[in-house]
């Protein structure tokens, strides 16, 4: 699936003819407004990939300290009851 994106620039280096008084299209319009949901969306993505790291990395730390902790508690169980 190709994906055809459009930046700024394009639009920028349009020639225009200074005798037309081009107003921009509601094509024009739309697709710029369409390319900014696109960037907010990008960008909430991209966070919310980085939050997905942070938990996955905050979880395993926990898994190692409940790891940890269990061990502790069985050896001075094992240490009381003996």
């Amino acid at each position: 699936m190709a994906v055809c994106m459009f930046s700024k620039h394009d639009f920028l280096k349009e020639k225009v003819d200074p005798k037309l008084n081009k107003q921009p299209t509601v094509v024009d319009i739309l697709l710029k407004d369409m390319m900014h949901d696109q960037a907010c969306l990008l960008r909430k993505l991209q966070i919310a990939e980085e939050n997905r790291l942070k938990m996955e990395k905050a979880f395993k730390q926990s898994e190692n300290k409940n790891k940890i902790l269990s061990g502790l508690v069985r050896s001075m169980s094992g240490a009381v009851s003996a």
